[in-house]
């Protein structure tokens, strides 16, 4: 168990409200000094361990590539690589997803932006690092994370690579370039042609058959290797994401199952959460993150992860009545926003307004 699931744990059993409002506010108020952290930019062979001391943020030139990361160091020999999920066309680039997980993870946080989204985000939503017909990001990828990795004297087995939808689905690329790794993949792509037409077409334009044949294994994913453990987290009430998970368990004999399931070096944690418009977007929360961080831990001691079934089906509810508040909280800002309207209207006509700004 990590320091700071130990600290919460503490926290709890002091039974200290205030020590535990405290603990609190730590989580969930990340530091954001690293926003004011100078850029730099660096062939991959020219950072060194110094620079790994303190929050960092760099463009890695890689095989003519540039690579936007951001690190966060920690003591604990541990190093977890956060990939991007997809984005709304001309978002903000670069985007480091889940750097506010900070206080959670006992190790250093590498996040790395897909470089394709810089040419193309007023084009498309997502290109899962795709790179070019020859030559697949993801091997640069698996480069930079073995360079931090050698730089921070972690091994593999200690090197958690994650990410939702398009960012899940480069984490398990990443499983299959490196041996003995975990990986956590929240509503992958297994099958990247059969995700959106309109990206499917927007390769197609750049000349890329995403429904055809890749020597690489790109638009039909599998599991490699035997040593890399997989966290596959999947959503049942998504239509989307069945689409797209039960072919793929189908074949590989995976069982669908609610719950926490394990094949192997395989886990599956199914849960149906019910979330409009989009449930595609329902993912775990830092508590959930922390959760999932924990039974890979127990999972790697060689215990039976499955005898934790019955908790994740718990916490697969409590993740439902958490977007049931999600959506009852937008309703009741629009409904807000529409009274503070009237009321203003109202003011302008000369009646008071409990809303009225000073």
């Amino acid at each position: 168990m990590n320091d700071f699931q130990n600290s919460v744990l503490n926290c709890l059993a002091s039974l200290s409200p205030k020590t535990l409002l405290e603990a609190r506010d730590t989580m969930r108020s990340p530091d954001r000094s690293w926003m004011q952290v100078e850029k730099r930019t660096l062939n991959l062979m020219d950072i060194d361990s110094e620079m790994l001391k303190t929050d960092a943020r760099f463009r890695i030139l890689l095989n003519e590539v540039g690579y936007e990361t951001l690190f966060f160091p920690h003591p604990g020999k541990k190093l977890y690589v956060s990939f991007s999920s997809g984005r709304e066309l001309s978002a903000s680039y670069p985007k480091f997803v889940r750097w506010k997980y900070r206080p959670f993870f006992d190790g250093s946080m590498l996040f790395i932006d897909d470089p394709l989204m810089e040419l193309y985000n007023d084009r498309t939503k997502v290109m899962w690092y795709y790179g070019t017909k020859e030559h697949p990001y993801t091997q640069d990828l698996a480069e930079i994370i073995l360079n931090f990795a050698k730089m921070l004297g972690v091994h593999p087995e200690n090197i958690c690579c994650f990410g939702s939808s398009c960012g899940g689905t480069v984490a398990i690329e990443l499983g299959n370039l490196i041996d003995g790794i975990s990986v956590i993949a929240i509503n992958p792509q297994y099958r990247i042609g059969e995700w959106l037409p309109e990206v499917t077409d927007f390769f197609a334009s750049l000349g890329i058959d995403l429904k055809g044949e890749d020597p690489f294994g790109r638009h039909h994913l599998s599991l490699k290797q035997k040593n890399t453990v997989y966290f596959l987290v999947e959503n049942f009430c998504s239509p989307r994401d069945r689409k797209q998970f039960l072919p793929f368990f189908k074949e590989n004999n995976f069982p669908v199952r609610l719950g926490l399931n394990r094949m192997n070096n395989v886990l599956t944690w199914i849960h149906g959460t019910v979330f409009r418009p989009n449930p595609h977007h329902v993912m775990p929360d830092q508590i959930g993150f922390l959760l999932i961080l924990y039974l890979l831990e127990e999972y790697r001691k060689g215990h039976d992860i499955e005898d934790f079934s019955g908790m994740m089906l718990l916490f697969s509810e409590l993740m439902q009545q958490r977007m049931d508040f999600t959506l009852k909280e937008a309703v009741w800002k629009r409904k807000l926003a529409a009274l503070e309207k009237r009321m203003e209207e109202k003011e302008e006509s000369g009646i008071f307004s409990i809303f009225s700004k000073k």
